[in-house]
């Protein structure tokens, strides 16, 4: 696999082939994000598209970051992050339910009913514990990638990770599920 940075300095350079080993690269993972904020496949899909548009818009803007192990994928999440947001915002007073076909496109590995229960759960935190706890949990990434990719101090993060856990053990208890 090529380098990252290599690839970042091909895309800079408006090399075709880069941008598509940097969409394929992180198009699972980004989409699995944006399907955990929006709550829908068809939105997370467009805003993955319009996310992708933007990254090469504002690539000349991408400098590393020696403090984060995966600089770049913050920076670009942070980038979808925000235009989700902003969808989000837009589209306040709707709600996208969670669909089946949803649940099974996204929640392949793991028993559907079980699943998609503790993903409505999820759904149902407010939406800054929803983020923190999906790029935890699903992108594995560390407090200050969250900090950055969500713009805020860090301590904000592990604040809001542990509110997010409690909140959910609290629902999962209430609901009698147990992992």
């Amino acid at each position: 696999m090529i380098e990252i940075n290599k690839l970042i300095e091909d895309l800079k350079q408006g090399d075709k082939e880069a941008f598509a080993e940097i969409y394929s690269l992180f198009e699972s993972s980004l989409l699995n994000h944006l399907f955990h904020m929006l709550g829908s496949r068809e939105k997370a899909e467009e805003i993955f598209q319009d996310s992708m548009i933007k990254m090469v818009q504002k690539i000349d803007y991408y400098e590393p970051r020696s403090d984060l192990k995966n600089s770049f994928k913050a920076w670009l999440f942070r980038l979808a992050t925000n235009t989700a947001i902003d969808e989000i915002r837009k589209y306040k007073k709707q709600t996208f339910e969670l669909k089946d076909d949803d649940a099974l496109y996204y929640d392949r590995h793991e028993e559907l009913d079980t699943s998609k229960r503790i993903h409505e759960l999820i759904s149902g935190l407010p939406s800054v514990q929803k983020t923190f706890l999906n790029l935890k949990l699903n992108e594995d990434l560390s407090h200050l990638e969250i900090a950055t990719i969500c713009g805020c101090h860090i301590n904000t993060v592990k604040q809001g990770l542990f509110r997010a856990r409690k909140s959910l053990k609290d629902l999962l208890i209430q609901e009698g599920i147990v992992l």
